[in-house]
């Protein structure tokens, strides 16, 4: 079964220059006040972060992710704020996970909603796939929650409009997908294209 959250039809990428000239004024850079609980019992309980190294790891994260990929989604710090967790299908999705499903998290960025499945007692992070079109936000993910060592999914990157040759890590049918951030960056024709990629994922 395949669903899709909170699809977002609007989509603004800016320019290095762009950044340097605004960040510190725009209302999309914003600075940490507070992180959403979800994100930090999962910083805490499964990266194993001190409470008040949280923010400072988080942002020296964020920076580095800024300077590779200059969007408001990374400005505004959206990655803390959990999708997958508050869909109506994730403790069936937990169970299934459970008894031997796999899930792929379409553009995962990095990979957070991957690991609150973990925290919520996926048993097999192998179960677990997320492409993204740039290596550096999955290795950022890594670093984010400092598990480099134990984390054993498919992270890979992979730019779904252009790699129509098989992925052998992604070929095998996956029982549930996710794209929550994914579709719309694309044009309509490009989501149509998109789509039939991830439909192709479950078969």
């Amino acid at each position: 079964m395949a669903f899709q959250l909170n699809i977002k039809l609007s989509y603004i990428q800016l320019t290095a220059e762009d950044i340097n000239q605004e960040k510190e004024s725009t209302e999309w850079f914003e600075t940490i006040q507070t992180v959403p609980s979800p994100t930090l019992e999962i910083l805490k309980s499964y990266s194993g972060l001190k409470e008040d190294k949280i923010i400072p790891h988080i942002e020296e994260v964020r920076a580095r992710a800024f300077k590779a990929w200059p969007y408001p989604y990374i400005g505004q710090l959206r990655f803390l704020y959990l999708n997958l967790s508050k869909h109506p299908y994730y403790e069936t999705l937990l169970s299934r996970l459970r008894t031997g499903a796999t899930f792929l998290d379409a553009g995962c960025y990095f990979g957070q909603d991957l690991r609150k499945l973990l925290l919520d007692g996926a048993l097999a992070s192998e179960a677990l796939y997320g492409p993204d079109i740039d290596r550096a936000f999955l290795d950022l993910g890594y670093e984010l929650f400092r598990d480099k060592a134990n984390f054993h999914g498919s992270l890979l990157e992979v730019d779904i409009l252009k790699d129509t040759a098989p992925v052998s890590a992604l070929d095998d049918s996956k029982n549930v997908i996710a794209a929550f951030s994914l579709l719309h960056v694309f044009s309509l024709e490009q989501q149509v294209q998109a789509s039939k990629r991830l439909v192709y994922f479950l078969l």
